[in-house]
């Protein structure tokens, strides 16, 4: 099993049979080919969806996206043009008129802000913690959705994600984890029942203050698709040069983890 530091290097598996090529180059089509000249086939990516417009999928920012499954230890990875972005293609997604969030009281403050905006739609947000206790009371059959960060941001506080994800599957409610001030290195969201395991790309993955990108991993394919449909509506999904900025930046996540 490779170790983190090699899949934060290697885990894009990209390799040019023709150059001989291993790093991911950038790809700034707008456009790509629909059949495939030889067969005549509709050429896939490989997670099925047809590659022909950069707003639907890139193949820079795919290869971006396997390296943070990879490490997260998940199945699939959608990347987006903020960490927001990708909050907002999670809420779209998963809630409607009615629904009940939970998020912690003490989150990014832009996470909150948008959660509580939604009641415009009938959708109601609960604010509970920081301590987990407190959080945990507030997990009830009827909840569609709850969102916690791993250590919060900015106040550092630190929730006990594996009792929360136990009380989210015993009353059946989906729960979104922002990894981002832990990272995957510290700990793992999904390993412990997380439906998704969220990050601001901006902070410790990129790691050089000099993009702005969101990612998020999960494992149920069905699922996927629909988050992806939500990013390809919302026209949210991460820049060429961001994701080639990100693969450059992820590459030393954990000398630059440990040092900080």
């Amino acid at each position: 099993m490779p170790k983190p530091s090699t899949e934060s290097i290697h885990g894009h598996d990209y390799y040019d049979i023709e150059t001989g090529a291993f790093k991911v180059p950038l790809y700034l089509s707008a456009i790509f080919e629909h059949p495939d000249r030889r067969t005549g086939e509709a050429r896939k990516s490989d997670r099925g969806f047809e590659q022909k417009y950069s707003r639907e999928e890139n193949p820079t920012v795919r290869s971006f996206e396997r390296v943070i499954a990879k490490l997260e230890k998940g199945s699939h990875s959608l990347a987006f043009s903020s960490g927001m972005a990708s909050i907002a293609a999670v809420y779209f997604s998963t809630l409607k008129s009615g629904d009940n969030i939970v998020i912690t009281k003490e989150c990014y403050g832009t996470t909150q802000d948008l959660a509580l905006n939604l009641s415009k739609f009938g959708v109601k947000t609960t604010l509970a913690g920081p301590e987990t206790e407190d959080f945990i009371e507030k997990i009830r059959p009827g909840v569609s959705l709850v969102l916690v960060e791993t250590i919060t941001n900015p106040l550092v506080r630190v929730a006990n994600i594996r009792e929360i994800a136990k009380r989210c599957k015993e009353a059946g409610v989906k729960l979104v984890v922002d990894n981002t001030f832990a990272t995957p290195l510290l700990y793992r969201p999904l390993q412990d029942g997380a439906w998704i395991a969220l990050h601001s790309v901006t902070k410790y993955l990129s790691g050089h203050n000099d993009i702005v990108g969101g990612a998020f991993v999960l494992n149920d394919s069905m699922d996927l698709i629909d988050l992806w449909e939500f990013r390809r509506r919302l026209g949210s999904i991460m820049s060429p040069f961001e994701a080639f900025l990100a693969l450059r930046g992820v590459s030393t996540l954990r000398v630059r983890f440990e040092t900080q």
